[in-house]
Order: C-alpha cells, then structure tokens, then sequence
C-alpha cells in the first residue's frame, strides 16, 4: 500500500487503498466480494480510525481549554494568548514526529492533546508571574521580573514530565518507544515557547490595567484567613 494511501476507505483526504483498487479496478470484483484479514489489515484499519478521529480529539481538547482558561482568568485577550501558546506546542510535536523519520500512528495520534495541555497549564503559570510582576516592578522590569522568576518552575515542572515520559523508551514495541521519545521532547520544547511566547504577548499589550483578577485568585483570597 502506499504511503499516502488509505487501506479502506478514503481518510482526510487520501484516495482509496491501492490494495482495494487493484481489486475492483483491474480484477473487476465488487468491493463488498473483498473481504481483508490478518495483522497488517488490522494495524492499518487501527491507524485509519485513529486518523479520522484526530479532528475531533482536537477540536474537543481546544474548546475545553478556552472555556476553562476564560473561566480562570475572564479575560479574552489573555484565553486567546493560553490558546496560541498550546496550539502552536500541539502543532510542533507533530513536526518533531516528521523530523525524525517517523510516521503517526494510533498512539502518536495523541501526542497534540498531551503537549496541548501540558502548554496550557505552564502558560497559566507564567500568566501569573507576569502579572505579579507588573504589579510589583511595574511595566518596565516586568518581563525581566517574570522570566528570572518563573523560568526555573516551568523548566523544573517540563523536565520532570519528560523525565517520566521518556522512560516509556525501555519498552520494546515501536509505537510506545516513540511516543515516550516525541513527547519528551515536545514536552521540552512548549516549556520554552510557554516562556517566551507568554511573556512576549504579555508585554507587548498595551495595557495590563482593567484587566480582572482571575477568578482562582479571588477564590484563594476568599478562602485565607482574615
């Protein structure tokens, strides 16, 4: 079958297997007279149902990281910047997949979700390191504030999660070893986007002023001890 091939049905747009068109093309058997089994069959129809599912996957892991990012903070400017943030790490593990030679399959189809919302939870992080430090050292040393404080947390909470991602490597099937590999690194790779990209969006706002507090912070104020 070739590469750019569907084995059974036609999926996000790659024409019907080349299998299946010998067969009803050149032999002139009916489709429904074919009849396909054993390991490779199953590997492939596997791959095929995971591909048509990666829309969904990440349509459902998008929506549900904007609503609770605008629920956190009640701020659009910063919800759009959180989604930027794992969207562009999502999108970039796929490329470290192609750059390594490697091909997705039903596990690496995955890998987006996993490194989408690892992105996201660093970026709500460094979202509170900026602020904190706007407030505190004001606007013109606030990214130097944010970054010399709030690097290391997210560099030690990525390095931690590929730590025990890239352990997944000791398995001896393929597909496992592969996921552990790129998704430690792309693991990796969002804790630097998530600390440049945020910090960048965030001091190039025009203003931090009128922005409402985000609402984990009013329930932990609510929740201290008077």
């Amino acid at each position: 079958v070739e590469r750019d091939r569907s084995f059974v049905r036609p999926i996000l747009c790659n024409p019907l297997g080349l299998l299946l068109e010998l067969a009803t093309g050149e032999c002139g058997l009916a489709k429904e007279n074919i009849h396909l089994g054993g390991p490779p069959v199953d590997n492939v129809a596997i791959d095929e149902e995971g591909s048509s599912s990666l829309l969904k996957l990440a349509s459902l892991s998008g929506l549900v990281g904007i609503l609770l990012s605008y629920y956190a903070f009640r701020s659009i400017r910063v919800t759009m910047m959180l989604f930027f943030v794992g969207s562009m790490s999502a999108i970039s593990s796929l490329a470290y997949v192609w750059f390594g030679g490697s091909r997705l399959d039903a596990i690496l189809l995955t890998l987006p979700s996993l490194v989408y919302v690892l992105a996201m939870a660093g970026s709500v992080h460094m979202v509170h390191y900026n602020k904190n430090a706007v407030h505190q050292n004001g606007r013109k040393r606030a990214v130097e504030s944010a970054i010399r404080f709030g690097w290391f947390p997210c560099f030690l909470v990525a390095f931690t999660d590929s730590i025990g991602l890239i352990s997944l490597c000791t398995s001896n099937l393929k597909p496992i070893y592969n996921f552990g590999l790129y998704s430690a690194i792309a693991t990796m790779a969002s804790a630097q986007l998530t600390i440049s990209l945020v910090t960048l969006a965030w001091w190039s706002s025009e203003s931090t002023s009128g922005m409402p507090a985000p609402r984990i912070a009013r329930m932990s104020a609510n929740c201290s001890p008077s």
